[in-house]
């Protein structure tokens, strides 16, 4: 893993897994974004292992098919949107992304095989706001698709959508008295949901749904502004990753 202090404070955080393999996003303080690797035993996480890079204050977002394709999001320094890309001899698969508008609204942009576009809007937001976005199904025909953000009045909002139908306010929303609280959800064994946020004092908490919303187990304490990225690693096997004070900025 990356040396103690390489690691900026409140590093953006983002993690794919297949099966109990894990690749683990953060940043450094260069503005480089760092891969460790997780297989059986932690290693990676050095400069070496710097994979592109974004602006200091970039969040970090990731998604995958398997290892043989992985992608990164991040905001580069002139304001754009940034994918740095892996594959193993494929081609893209139907990608969304979900970025806050300099009106601070969400937009949803689709790669549909060929082209990036524009796709829809998702409303105001605080600005500012963490997004987090999970997905589940056999086809994008047949994918449920959920985001997550806060209001311009801090309240945790749903977006769904099911089956190419058309946008809903989910049933999940709850104030927040964190603003630009962190945010971190996942999908297993679908529907069974989990969202990850950052609750007053720094605790990174959780919400849970296998057919309606409840507070989860989960509790933690973490940095201010601390990050937060979660995998699972098969079923409800999830992990967790957060800065909460080891050697410094270390990622636990």
């Amino acid at each position: 893993m990356s040396s103690i202090d390489e690691i900026a404070i409140r590093t953006p955080l983002a993690a794919v897994a297949n099966g109990n393999h894990i690749r683990l996003y953060q940043l450094d303080v260069n503005g480089g974004v760092r891969e460790a690797q997780y297989e059986g035993s932690w290693g990676g996480g050095q400069a070496s292992n710097t994979i592109g890079t974004v602006r200091l204050n970039s969040p970090l977002s990731a998604t995958n098919i398997g290892f043989s394709q992985i992608r990164v999001y991040g905001i580069d320094n002139d304001d754009t949107i940034k994918e740095l890309a892996y594959d193993a001899g494929r081609g893209y698969e139907k990608i969304h992304v979900y970025a806050q508008l300099p009106n601070n609204t969400i937009q949803e942009y689709r790669w549909g095989g060929s082209s990036w576009g524009e796709a829809d809007n998702l409303g105001e937001a605080l600005p500012g706001t963490s997004i987090t976005a999970m997905a589940w199904g056999a086809s994008e025909d047949s994918a449920s698709i959920r985001v997550y953000f806060q209001t311009p009045t801090k309240t945790v909002v749903e977006k769904g959508k099911d089956a190419k139908g058309a946008w809903y306010d989910g049933w999940l929303s709850f104030p927040s008295d964190e603003t630009r609280a962190a945010l971190a959800a996942v999908s297993f064994d679908g529907p069974h949901l989990c969202l990850f946020y950052t609750a007053p004092g720094g605790e990174i908490r959780e919400k849970v749904s296998g057919g309606h919303w409840s507070d989860g187990d989960f509790r933690q304490p973490a940095l201010p502004a601390s990050s937060v990225a979660v995998v699972s690693i098969g079923g409800e096997q999830l992990r967790i990753y957060l800065q909460n004070g080891t050697d410094n900025t270390a990622v636990t």
